[in-house]
């Protein structure tokens, strides 16, 4: 697949920050409707940012002001100006980079797209831009999941959540609930699983979100599955497939159909 380097490794040793992939594997053993479920987030996140092809210019600065990114002087006049502009070019540059890793990671280079992602993430963070970091972390949590260090994902997860309540972006709080529904469906929770995919329907509802209710309501059907639940996961399925077609997501379809 692409870049990505396939293994079974695990994350061993201390646990790593929410923000931090440390470059993730494909697992072996990853199911496929794992990554059929990360191709289908990857084309919803993709439409975050544009495409930007020259990513060392994004800023929009000349080169040689890049020692200042790290020095936010807060100074009146010329040095606020500054500030202002380096701060925007950071921003800029983080974006580029958050969208320059959905394209790799759709392209199928998962470790190169993590790495970048990180970056993202990072660099967002430093800028305390709480909604920026919560797009480029998505990546991180879908990749540790799919990496099979399910504690980590759901780590990332967490705190993404806790950065979109924080915010009040119930969308956001919507598919962060539902991808710690799934991050619970690979561990065996199934439990938890429905419970957090339930509170993420909910509150889709709750906001008239059709597509983080149809997005639960698949991780739903994904439980009833894997729980030999297959008369219940079909008829849901079969709504979930109709919304699908009505709205002309043929990568939604692709997952619920016969061996998605």
């Amino acid at each position: 697949m692409g870049g990505a380097r396939v293994g079974a490794r695990r994350h061993r040793g201390g646990a790593r920050p929410a923000g931090d992939v440390g470059g993730a594997e494909l697992a072996a053993d990853a199911p496929a409707s794992v990554v059929a479920l990360a191709a289908y987030s990857i084309l919803r996140q993709a439409r975050i940012f544009r495409r930007t092809t020259v990513y060392a210019r994004a800023a929009g600065l000349d080169p040689r002001l890049a020692s200042l990114w790290r020095v936010k002087p807060l100074r009146t006049g010329a040095s606020t100006h500054v500030a202002f502009r380096v701060d925007m070019g950071m921003y800029r540059a983080a974006a580029a980079l958050s969208d320059r890793a959905s394209h790799l990671i759709a392209g199928g280079d998962l470790t190169g797209g993590g790495r970048v992602a990180a970056e993202s993430a990072a660099i967002f963070d430093g800028l305390g831009e709480r909604w920026g970091w919560l797009q480029a972390s998505f990546v991180l949590g879908m990749l540790a999941s799919i990496a099979g260090d399910y504690d980590h994902a759901a780590r990332v997860h967490r705190e993404s959540l806790r950065r979109a309540e924080e915010l009040e972006l119930w969308p956001e709080v919507a598919y962060k609930l539902s991808w710690l529904g799934r991050t619970a469906l690979l561990v065996g929770d199934f439990d938890g699983a429905a419970e957090f995919h339930e509170r993420a329907r909910a509150l889709a509802v709750e906001h008239s979100f059709k597509p983080g209710e149809v997005y639960a309501e698949t991780g739903l059907a994904l439980g009833e599955r894997r729980q030999g639940m297959f008369e219940e996961a079909e008829r849901r399925l079969l709504s979930i497939l109709e919304w699908h077609r009505r709205v002309e997501s043929e990568a939604g379809s692709t997952l619920v159909l016969p061996g998605g």
